[in-house]
């Protein structure tokens, strides 16, 4: 009976062994795996916060200018645009310091600008005029950064741009008396060249003379005939060219 409880003792504590054992490889190994993985996630984390990309900001080749003054003449242009918007009467122009033809003409799509270097030299001069009459009323220029008016027209004094940059100016005192006179502009002025005179008081039968002064001294006078003058003024009539106005219309302030 005694050997008996022994063997059966025996087995019991091998068993008990075995589990044991057991026990303690399946705990070694969960530890192992335990420590792996957070080792694993460590070094994950690592090589995630090494890889990250430094950026950067990306540096202007150049620095933006800022641009705080108007454009040429932009004063005078926003003026001459308010004054037709509201409709300005003639003296309302000549009291804001303009040509007053744009008051009696009173259409925004009739009155124009044009900004073109008349002479050559790299300067931009403003132009207000007519763009179906291709007349000019006024006529700018910058001096010493200023702006400088050089033609001033009128109803019975207009200007118009001869194919060889000469500026022809037809003036009327009345139907017995009315010239030409011809200007280049140079040097940033108007320059007299000479001029065709229509004066049926001085000589009714032979009206025509030819002039060295802007204001028709009867002592600079020279008479013509009247073949060689009307010549002379139907030359100079066809001799007109186009300026190119932008009508108010499409001017932006």
């Amino acid at each position: 009976m005694l050997e008996i409880l022994l063997k059966k003792g025996r087995k019991f504590m091998e068993k008990f062994v075995a589990l044991i054992c057991a026990l303690t490889l399946v705990l070694s190994m969960s530890a192992c795996s335990k420590n792996g993985t957070e080792t694993t996630q460590a070094s994950e984390a690592a090589t995630e916060t090494t890889a990250a990309p430094v950026e950067t900001l990306p540096t202007p080749s150049e620095e933006i200018p800022v641009v705080t003054a108007k454009p040429l003449y932009g004063d005078l242009l926003d003026n001459y645009f308010d004054a037709l918007l509201q409709g300005l009467d003639p003296m309302d122009y000549e009291d804001r310091g303009l040509n007053y033809l744009p008051g009696i003409v009173k259409d925004i799509n009739e009155v124009g600008y044009c900004l073109q270097d008349m002479d050559g030299d790299g300067d931009t001069e403003l132009l207000i005029g007519s763009v179906s009459d291709n007349l000019i009323y006024a006529m700018y220029t910058m001096k010493d950064d200023e702006e400088v008016q050089l033609i001033d027209a009128g109803e019975r004094n207009t200007y118009q741009l001869t194919s060889d940059g000469v500026f022809l100016n037809r003036g009327s005192n009345g139907a017995a008396s009315y010239g030409y006179n011809l200007y280049a502009f140079q040097d940033d002025e108007m320059q007299f060249q000479d001029a065709l005179v229509y004066d049926a008081a001085r000589d009714e039968a032979n009206p025509w003379f030819y002039c060295t002064t802007e204001t028709w001294d009867g002592d600079s006078m020279t008479p013509m005939e009247t073949a060689t003058a009307e010549s002379t003024v139907a030359d100079l009539e066809a001799s007109v060219v186009e300026i190119g106005f932008v009508p108010f219309a499409q001017y932006t302030a």
